[in-house]
This record gives C-alpha cells, sequence and structure tokens, in this order.
C-alpha cells in the first residue's frame, strides 16, 4: 500500500490475474477494498492511496478460513486502520 497526501482523498487499486484468477473474485476483492476506504475516508481525508495485490492471498489454517478476496481485502482493511491512527497522530 502507497499513500501520499493531497488534496481530496482518491483510491488506486491494481490487482492482477496472476495474484486472483477468477474476475468474479478479482471484483470482490475491490468492491471490499472500495468499502473499507469508503469507512476510513474522514480519517484519512486528503490522501491518495494505491492498493497493488501482488501475491496470491494465502490460506489462513488456524481459522479454517481459504485464501481468496475476503482475507487479503480483510488484511488490507486492517492497513486502512493503521494509516487512518498514522494520519492523525501525524497531522496533530
Amino acid at each position: 500500500m502507497r499513500v501520499s497526501p493531497a488534496e481530496g482523498s482518491l483510491l488506486g487499486l491494481v490487482v492482477g490475474r496472476k495474484a486472483l484468477k477468477r474476475a468474479v473474485d478479482r471484483n470482490a476483492f475491490k468492491r471490499r477494498i472500495r468499502g473499507a476506504f469508503r469507512d476510513q475516508l474522514s480519517a484519512i481525508e486528503g490522501l491518495h492511496v494505491v492498493v497493488r495485490l501482488r501475491n496470491k492471498p494465502t490460506d489462513d489454517s488456524q481459522s479454517g478460513r481459504h485464501s481468496g478476496p475476503r482475507l487479503a481485502a480483510e488484511s488490507v482493511s486492517r492497513r486502512f486502520e493503521d494509516v487512518a491512527r498514522w494520519f492523525a497522530s501525524a497531522s496533530s
């Protein structure tokens, strides 16, 4: 994830076929990321964020969930929260 301060918030998504083979999975990942971005928008107002899924999501064997767009999106959602905390501390 790359973040840079700017006027107005923008989100860029890069999800290739190598990471998620099926189009339905790529689109589901993007929908979840857009939703997470919207949830944190007030906290990260004024940032341009680019999310690039480079590797295939791995299995989470401890929780019994399989790889796919949901696991990857949950990980990125947590990163949005980290960015919001960082941005709040940097701007104060």
